[in-house]
């Protein structure tokens, strides 16, 4: 994935000083494992030692905690709506409760970024199951072509994922979960035995290809977007983001008119 590869590079270095950071600053335990994963393909069976895993929940609960103790205010459950405009460039974010003022914006709202800006990114469902194993989970990700099993260090695996272009739908199916529980079945033997803790749907913001759109909008000086990761957003999100700082601090020093 050439497009791709800086930013996963970057990303995957950054990632185990960060999460220690966050920990020690929050309490918080983004849970960074190096687990390693077997990988299965037409070439045969791969072992990677190198690849490590994170809860992407306790990573949200971790960032959000540091950000308000760096005096940053969030505003939860207030959606974007639009922009307001000066001059022909950036003036502020326009939501249900007011206009907020800005002379910068990021818009990285995923699946949902085309329905505030003119870009190209469109919702991919994906339904995943927690299995409650039996303490007989594999110790690291066994993968293929079509699925993946996550084991999670406080008990648990990980079944994903489905890829479905259905629009915003978010109902989790009966099909679907049969063939999350087939694919695990295949994956590791006698994990058809394991009771399915819960079944749940995401939806994977897609793009044009496999590169993620980062960087300036055109025709609204000011706007910039972070989006279309599809299945590796958190995977790449702390190189995209570094990126888009460093976009903004360069626009920011040119003089912002």
């Amino acid at each position: 994935m050439p497009e791709i590869q800086d930013l996963l590079d970057e990303s995957l270095a950054r990632y185990p000083a960060y999460c220690t950071e966050l920990r020690e600053a929050t309490g918080v335990d983004p849970e960074y494992w190096v687990c390693g994963a077997r990988v299965y393909g037409a070439a045969g069976e791969r072992w990677f030692p190198e690849v490590a895993q994170i809860r992407n929940p306790r990573l949200l609960q971790a960032l959000l905690l540091a950000l308000r103790q760096q005096g940053v205010t969030i505003h939860p459950y207030v959606p974007a709506t639009g922009w307001a405009k000066a001059a022909g460039r950036l003036a502020g974010v326009t939501t249900p409760f007011g206009t907020v003022a800005c002379r910068q914006a990021v818009l990285a709202a995923g699946a949902w970024s085309g329905q505030v800006a003119g870009i190209s990114v469109q919702p991919i469902k994906g339904q995943m199951l927690l299995l409650q194993d039996q303490g007989d989970a594999p110790a690291h990700i066994v993968m293929d072509e079509h699925a993946y099993l996550v084991p999670r260090r406080g008990g648990g695996v990980v079944v994903g994922s489905t890829l479905e272009s259905v629009g915003f739908d978010t109902s989790p199916t009966a099909a679907a979960r049969s063939a999350l529980i087939g694919h695990a079945a295949r994956l590791w033997p006698g994990s058809d035995r394991w009771s399915a803790q819960h079944h749940w749907v995401g939806l994977r913001p897609g793009g044009n290809g496999i590169k993620p759109l980062i960087g300036p909008v055109s025709g609204l000086d000011g706007l910039f977007v972070n989006t279309a990761h599809f299945r590796l957003g958190i995977t790449l999100s702390l190189a995209s983001a570094a990126r888009v700082r460093r976009m903004l601090a360069e626009q920011a020093k040119a003089g912002v008119p």
